[in-house]
């Protein structure tokens, strides 16, 4: 047999075994592949193909996972690990994300009308445009953007909101009594209606914001910035104006 011949052969044998084991390589299954289950452990996995709806994913751990454009309606994230995923778009109609860390995940224009946030840590994490109505939001949204966020009705009462943006968020009738929204940007704000009642707002920027027919009782505002605010029918009671004064009645803070 030729020198020829067997380098020819040679190197059939060697293009054979390699797409052998690409074959076998592709077939194999993978941690990504598991199925969607309590504890389970998906980080950094690309998740858009898969089914999730209904689903527990209760203590899995999902960080950095790529959930862009997924449906997770009533998904239990109870307890989960969601740290910096990617969930822009996603829907999260009625999901469970009570205790789940979501800190500086990016939720940008997702539907979330409904989901449970209660006591879950979304500091740092990106609500852009996001629908949040009626979703319990009594947890940690420190230093969060919610800029252009829907948050009509929602359950913000205790919230930490503090050093969040809410500019241009649409947030009236909402529950904020009790919440920390010191240094807040809130801009623009549409807060129509909503209950403030003993927020801390304690050097906000409220600059064009709505606050019409709000209720401001025993708020701290001290060191707020109220340039333009419209507070048209406001609720003062025991509360602490910019310049540090108190005002009651119907007459708003000078």
């Amino acid at each position: 047999m030729s020198l020829a011949l067997l380098l020819a052969l040679a190197a059939v044998l060697v293009r054979w075994s390699a797409d052998h084991s690409a074959a076998i390589v592709r077939a194999s299954p993978t941690r990504c592949d598991a199925p969607a289950s309590p504890s389970v452990d998906l980080s950094g996995c690309d998740l858009r193909e898969i089914s999730l709806i209904g689903t527990d994913l209760s203590y899995a751990n999902l960080e950095r996972a790529d959930l862009r454009g997924v449906d997770l309606t009533a998904v239990n994230f109870n307890h989960a690990r969601l740290e910096k995923a990617r969930l822009v778009r996603a829907k999260l109609v009625e999901a469970d994300f009570a205790w789940a860390d979501l800190r500086s995940a990016d939720l940008s224009e997702t539907n979330a009308e409904g989901a449970d946030f209660q006591d879950a840590e979304l500091a740092r994490s990106v609500l852009n445009r996001a629908n949040l109505q009626h979703a319990d939001l009594k947890t940690n949204l420190q230093f969060a953007s919610l800029i252009s966020a829907d948050v009509r009705g929602a359950q913000l009462d205790g919230a930490n909101l503090s050093s969040a943006n809410l500019s241009y968020a649409i947030v009236d009738e909402a529950d904020l009594a009790n919440a920390n929204l010191t240094s807040a940007n809130l801009t623009r704000v549409n807060m129509s209606s909503a209950v403030l009642r003993n927020a801390r707002m304690h050097f906000a920027d409220l600059s064009f914001a709505d606050l019409s027919y709000s209720n401001l009782s025993q708020a701290d505002l001290s060191e707020a910035v109220l340039t333009e605010a419209n507070l048209t029918g406001t609720r003062w009671f025991e509360t602490q104006c910019p310049n540090g004064t108190f005002q009651e009645g119907s007459t708003p803070c000078a």
